[in-house]
């Protein structure tokens, strides 16, 4: 009995030590996941807060360029309707005034290469609107990126968040392990108690019956003394 105690608490100390060091393992794995997932987090979201503040500046900017060109290119096509107007005006001013056929063709030509600069003007202004259209679309695509990609880190420290969860709840499961092997270690150490108190009833029972036969014993060799002496007497 006293060797299976023995057996029974250098086991329950063996568990309670394993169990200790599982809790002090996960307490640290979860201070250190929890620490890196906030850090994490934090540095990656001002880092992306600045790039999108950034890139929504630029677009910004580049819209307002393409408004102010769009607005000159409108202004400018309304001068050139208006000059355009007024060159058929003259022109049938000097048609109606009966000018000779040469100042008649020298005004159509200078009016043809009038409108071939204003038509080679525009064009220019509509390729610099082009090109800065592709410019803001290329901004554009570019903040679509990085918002794809912020909602990938959001996505990321979510699973994070997940996995500092499950390694609580671990933590947690791994207490009330620990709870039910002190409950089993405080039943153990009943069951000893009870144990140890009947060892030392049966040895006072063993002790009493020892002592009751050594009483009967020399009773009755103090009878066989006495009969002895009376035969001899």
């Amino acid at each position: 009995s006293a060797r299976e105690s023995m057996t029974d608490s250098a086991r329950q100390s063996e568990m309670e030590a394993a169990a200790k060091a599982r809790e002090a393992e996960w307490e640290r794995r979860a201070v250190v996941l929890k620490a890196e997932w906030a850090e994490s987090l934090s540095d990656r979201d001002r880092e992306w807060e600045v790039k999108v503040a950034t890139l929504q500046t630029t677009v910004q900017t580049l819209n307002d360029q393409k408004q102010e060109i769009e607005y000159a290119l409108a202004r400018e096509q309304r001068q050139r309707e208006i000059q355009q107007q007024t060159h058929e005006r003259l022109l049938q001013q000097h048609l109606a005034a009966g000018a000779n056929k040469e100042a008649v063709e020298s005004a159509v030509i200078e009016l043809e290469s009038a409108l071939l600069s204003i038509t080679l003007e525009r064009d220019q202004e509509w390729r610099r609107a082009e090109n800065l259209s592709v410019l803001v679309e290329g901004a554009q695509q570019t903040k679509l990126a990085k918002e794809i990609e912020a909602n990938k880190m959001r996505e990321a420290a979510r699973r994070w968040q997940e996995a500092y969860e499950e390694t609580e709840q671990a933590l947690q499961q791994l207490q009330a392990e620990m709870q039910e092997v002190a409950e089993s270690a405080s039943r153990l150490a009943d069951e000893r108690d009870l144990m140890s108190q009947d060892v030392q009833q049966l040895n006072r029972v063993l002790l009493r019956h020892q002592y009751e036969r050594s009483t009967r014993s020399l009773a009755k060799r103090c009878v066989d003394v006495v009969a002895r002496r009376v035969i001899l007497k």
